[in-house]
């Protein structure tokens, strides 16, 4: 009996596994079609884009200065910045694995952030580093330093003025990156849904640059380094974003 009821357990659990390979099949190759999509699109975007400027710094030479070409400009490079986010996405998505390599992350966290420094300062904003020397990383250095800068450059646009960033690095049994800011209205901003794509926590979504997707990238980043990410409220109004990395 014990026998016969392994056999018809094993066999349920095998019929159930075909048939819902096939029940999921149409959702899979949905989903890679559109991945596909955004891929071929981004690329297929580029060619105009890239036509569309070439002629406005013709017609700017024949015809001078004007702010119509210069606000075609500044959409241009709007729209070649949001294209090339969306293939980051998709090919993040992809899930295909990086060559991954011991580095210094104390130095990738620090040269990143510096980076930032005069930009800080001429907007009447300081920052702080508290970054660990010696910290070692396995991973993908270029992605792990755009993720870093995604956080910092996230901290810069929605600093209070008068104010400070701070980024912290620091490692116990894993690895912590902190960048904390203060925002009169982080009260107004939906924690769980930050890192989503093309969230904004401006209602209003005023023109700064951005779409939404810098933060969706950082996750995608740290996720396929085995990470977490986070956002969360701190007291009188600091927000703080925080990357934990295993060692």
């Amino acid at each position: 009996s014990l026998c016969t009821g392994f056999i018809s357990l094993a066999a349920v659990f095998a019929l159930i596994l075909i048939l819902s390979g096939y029940a999921i099949r149409p959702y899979t190759r949905n989903i890679e079609r559109q991945k596909r999509f955004i891929t071929d699109a981004g690329h297929e975007l580029k060619t105009p884009l890239t036509v569309i400027s070439a002629n406005n710094e013709l017609l700017r030479m024949l015809y001078g200065e004007s702010e119509w070409f210069d606000s075609i400009d500044k959409q241009v490079t709007k729209l070649n910045r949001l294209v090339q986010n969306l293939i980051t996405l998709a090919k993040m998505d992809e899930e295909q694995r990086p060559v991954f390599t011991s580095f210094l992350l104390s130095d990738a966290v620090y040269d990143t952030a510096k980076s930032f420094e005069n930009l800080i300062h001429s907007q009447k904003r300081f920052i702080f580093f508290s970054i660990a020397e010696g910290i070692i990383c396995t991973g993908d250095e270029a992605r792990l330093r755009e993720a870093i800068s995604i956080l910092i450059d996230n901290a810069v646009k929605y600093c209070d003025e008068k104010s400070t960033i701070t980024v912290v690095l620091k490692a116990g049994r894993q690895i912590h990156l902190q960048v904390t800011n203060d925002c009169h209205s982080a009260a107004d901003c939906d924690f769980g849904k930050v890192f989503e794509r093309f969230y904004r926590a401006d209602k209003a979504r005023s023109s700064d640059g951005s779409f939404g997707l810098g933060l969706s990238i950082a996750k995608s980043i740290v996720e396929l380094h085995k990470g977490e990410i986070h956002a969360k409220l701190l007291e009188n109004n600091r927000v703080m974003f925080e990357i934990t990395l295993p060692r």
